[in-house]
């Protein structure tokens, strides 16, 4: 049996978006289908209903009301899913066949802006880490408040350095490579069980140094200490194309980097 218009969009762009559960918008609901539909009817205590049952297609569906999808989406998000929201982007009244439809935006542990389902008392990051030349940049945002650090330290074999700032800092999402994450894969993932985070991985950007001077209009980023700070860019890179790539229609509220230097610190500490 052909598919119907609506199926076939819905598939189209579901493929882009794998690693996601899909609001679909549909009127005045955010519709989930086949392994979208069954997982969020269990995260959220949905009921299960099936689509096109008279066209012998069996499609299993879900639904939220649009006013009060911000409640699912962060529940949801809290039990580290990614959401890709779907809107319709053209009005279904002046639409020429099936109504156009595209992600806006997908909202992640890290990436979420719904400031009514977060801690207020602490901080929302997104963290990545990379590793070059056995130096440990790690980048940290709250794309809520426009906060983003970074700071570098040595690689060390039991990473113990690492954890520590990451016991400090505390990050909802942590971004790496798939190389770094096998690489210290039995205690990030103790870590994001403990702290009810989550790991993304992802690559590294392809041109660090010119993602970062066109973002923030500069010419050098010798302005922010980090020039010559090959890990500290390129996982500030990652950080900042990561939270643009996740916010599809928002401006980021990222003005400047603050690099924080944790040698110093640990020096004064070990001297006091």
């Amino acid at each position: 049996m052909t598919e119907t218009p609506l199926m076939k969009q819905y598939k189209d762009i579901k493929s882009d978006y794998k690693d996601s559960i899909l609001f679909f918008r549909l009127g005045d609901f955010y519709e989930m289908f086949f392994e979208d539909a069954i997982k969020a009817s269990k995260e959220l205590g949905l009921t299960l209903t099936s689509r096109n049952k008279e066209r012998d297609q069996n499609v299993p569906l879900a639904g939220v009301p649009y006013h009060s999808a911000n409640s699912y989406i962060a529940k949801l998000v809290s039990k580290g899913y990614k959401v890709a929201i779907c809107e319709q982007t053209e009005d279904p009244k002046a639409a020429k066949g099936i109504v156009k439809r595209e992600v806006v935006k997908i909202i992640t542990p890290g990436t979420i802006i719904d400031v009514d389902s977060l801690d207020s008392k602490s901080n929302n990051y997104l963290m990545s880490i990379k590793v070059t030349e056995n130096k440990i940049g790690i980048a940290y945002i709250d794309i809520t408040t426009g906060e983003f650090k970074v700071t570098e330290i040595d690689e060390d074999t039991e990473y113990m350095q690492l954890f520590s700032e990451l016991n400090k800092i505390e990050p909802k999402e942590v971004l790496l490579t798939s190389s770094f994450y096998e690489t210290i894969k039995d205690k990030i993932d103790d870590f994001v069980q403990k702290n009810d985070a989550t790991i993304s991985i992802v690559n590294k950007v392809r041109d660090s140094e010119k993602l970062l001077t066109d973002y923030f209009g500069i010419v050098s980023l010798e302005s922010y200490g980090i020039k010559g700070k090959k890990s500290v860019i390129e996982a500030a890179a990652i950080a900042l194309d990561y939270a643009m790539t996740m916010q599809l229609e928002n401006d980021l509220t990222v003005e400047k980097i603050e690099f924080l230097n944790v040698s110093n610190y640990a020096d004064i500490n070990s001297i006091t």
